[in-house]
């Protein structure tokens, strides 16, 4: 007993002093990890700081050197894009040198075209295309493939419109073969001008829609079709007329619209656009929307007709061209004569000073009404179809003609009609003070009382006297207005 004590005695005594030594040995590390022992041992402070500065140093050169190719890589490609050129030009896209070329530029192998030098070359092709010299352009064609990568895609544009602009059908085969070559041979992109480009000149040509298509196409395949410019929009809205696309022609100006701010289109736009909803008896709804946003557009408002218009306004620049005034002048008297909500009459009125204001004759002391730059909806159809095709519209010329006292009685006496038509509607809705507010806003924006019949200036007065017997000029609803009128009346 005493000595099974003893053994388990001093196995305890062992197990325990393993165990301690164990315990020992884990908490002794075989080197030293104190942060102080260590750096007091092998770096000073001076040293430290040297240490984490050169550290920094290098990392920030070799983030340099980097970050350096990317910025060249960067650099080149605007280059490419600034000046239609690469920075580097291989023995594939060198210009030889030729005899024949018109601007006498010495292209030597493996000399990258100047900025100068694509200057003239544009230069020639505008020249040529006004010429229609089929010859000259072709001789320019010849010099762009020499010329390979180096040339912009828009060179090549310019190179289709001179072809397409040749009245022979050769003009039209030519500009065909550029654009084939472009994308067999030169694998190259082509842009949404080289393809309306090739659209129009079917339109123009009255061919038939079927060989327009392919271009079409073209747009979608390349993804294309984001219009962006009025010359653009203006082109495939007339495509999708003439086929007859309703669900393209509203796809195109919702996506107009969505980006105005970007297109920004002309009233030639907004002009084609109204025309096919008229012709196709849409509803009035969608007329009022058009008329809306080109009043947002291009009107100003009443109480500030004599205020200079930002410089990006059209209608600081140039008038309607007359046909425009007389199709908004059927949308004048469309909403005014519609049995819809009466704020289709507010449309008209609104629409009715935007067209006032439009026109440069409309404030000139002359004895003539207000409308006597309008002409009728019968205008030729190559001038229509001039300012359609055009971003921005020019003033008509067809009042120097000899039929333009007629035209002129023609739409004078419409717009004479409109003017009556919106206050008949005023009227029937007991909308005194809105009438007269009318009549005041077009008697300052220059309207000549001549553009009132008796009957209408009779029917004025009496609207003038029943509100002054009515005394309702401190009510809520109708004291913004008589501010109105009191100002204008002042002026």
């Amino acid at each position: 007993m005493t000595q099974r004590l003893l053994n388990t005695t001093t196995k305890s005594n062992l197990l325990r002093s393993i165990l301690s030594n164990t315990i020992r040995q884990q908490n002794v590390a075989l080197f030293g990890t104190s942060s102080t022992q260590w750096f007091r041992r092998f770096l000073s402070p001076k040293e430290e700081k040297q240490l984490y500065m050169g550290i920094t140093s290098l990392f920030r050169e070799k983030l340099k050197e980097k970050s350096t190719p990317s910025n060249q890589s960067y650099s080149n490609m605007i280059d490419q894009v600034i000046l239609g050129t690469q920075s580097t030009v291989t023995s594939s896209t060198a210009i030889a040198e030729t005899s024949n070329y018109a601007s006498g530029f010495d292209y030597s192998p493996m000399a990258p075209l100047t900025l100068q030098q694509l200057g003239q070359l544009k230069q020639d092709l505008d020249t040529a295309g006004k010429a229609k010299d089929l010859a000259q352009l072709e001789t320019l064609w010849h010099q762009l493939q020499k010329a390979g990568q180096q040339i912009p895609t828009t060179m090549y544009n310019r190179l289709i419109r001179g072809f397409l602009a040749c009245p022979t059908t050769q003009g039209l085969a030519m500009a065909k073969q550029v654009v084939d070559s472009m994308e067999t041979q030169q694998y190259r992109l082509p842009t949404t001008r080289t393809c309306t480009y090739m659209i129009q000149a079917y339109l123009k040509r009255q061919l038939p829609l079927e060989e327009a298509r392919p271009y079409v196409a073209m747009l979608q395949h390349y993804s294309l079709n984001k219009l962006r410019t009025p010359f653009d929009c203006s082109v495939m809205l007339r495509y999708y007329v003439e086929c007859g696309n309703a669900h393209a022609i509203d796809f195109l100006w919702r996506d107009t619209m969505r980006y105005i701010d970007v297109i920004q289109p002309g009233p030639a736009l907004y002009t084609q656009y109204v025309e096919w909803l008229l012709s196709s008896e849409a509803s009035l709804e969608l007329v009022a929307d058009a008329a809306r946003s080109l009043v947002q557009r291009f009107g100003r408002p009443s109480s500030d007709s004599s205020a200079i218009p930002p410089a990006n306004d059209i209608t600081a620049h140039t008038s309607w061209p007359d046909y425009q005034v007389a199709t908004w002048l059927n949308v004048v008297r469309l909403l005014a004569h519609s049995n819809g909500p009466p704020s289709y009459c507010t449309d008209a009125e609104k629409l009715m000073l935007c067209l006032v204001n439009v026109n440069d004759t409309i404030t000139a002391p002359t004895p003539t009404t207000a409308l006597d730059n309008v002409t009728s909806p019968s205008t030729t159809t190559a001038t229509k179809e001039t300012a359609l095709s055009s971003s921005s519209p020019s003033l008509s010329s067809s009042s120097s003609s000899s039929s333009s006292g007629n035209i002129l009685t023609l739409t004078r006496t419409q717009g004479k009609q409109a003017i009556q038509d919106i206050i008949t509607a005023y009227l029937e809705q007991a909308q005194d003070l809105k009438v007269l507010a009318f009549y005041y806003r077009l008697r300052k924006s220059g309207v000549n009382e001549e553009a009132f019949s008796n009957d209408l200036t009779r029917a004025i007065g009496k609207v003038i006297k029943r509100i002054e017997t009515q005394q309702e000029w401190n009510t809520t609803g109708s004291k913004a207005i008589a501010d109105e009128l009191e100002l204008l009346s002042r002026s």
